[in-house]
């Protein structure tokens, strides 16, 4: 099924796409699908995060996964603006529990206008994922 979520945005609006922190820095999924999104919507890409634990979220169950932490990053801590006319949208290549994208929504102030805009999503092996947001 395919639908065109551009038609929905709210107008008026300054847009972030903030991707899903990488483990290593480096350029993944999350950020090539950022950086798609931001190009197609004319929205400011903002790699703002960075996660704080050690958590590995391969294999870890939901409570693991509700362990994540992110913060801001210092040099991009100046540019994040939480006026109401802005809509963040978090980017990830996979949501599985939404722990990820609780932690980047806690991390960015808990902006009333954030959406999580994923790839995919799928399920943990138990079949027991629910979504934390």
């Amino acid at each position: 099924m395919s639908r065109n979520y551009c038609e929905t945005l709210p107008r008026n609006f300054k847009i972030y796409v903030v991707p899903a922190p990488s483990k290593k820095g480096q350029t993944d999924h999350a950020m090539l699908w950022a950086q798609g999104l931001s190009q197609a919507l004319g929205a400011e890409l903002l790699p703002c995060l960075r996660k704080t634990g050690q958590y590995a979220q391969r294999g870890a169950d939901r409570g693991t996964r509700a362990l994540i932490e992110m913060e801001l990053i210092e040099n991009n801590t100046d540019t994040v603006d939480f006026e109401s006319q802005i809509l963040w949208i978090f980017a990830d290549d996979i949501v599985t529990t939404g722990a990820t994208a609780r932690s980047a929504h806690i991390a960015l102030g808990r902006p009333a206008n954030f959406q999580i805009w994923a790839l995919a999503q799928r399920s943990l092996s138990c079949g027991a994922s629910k979504d934390l947001l």
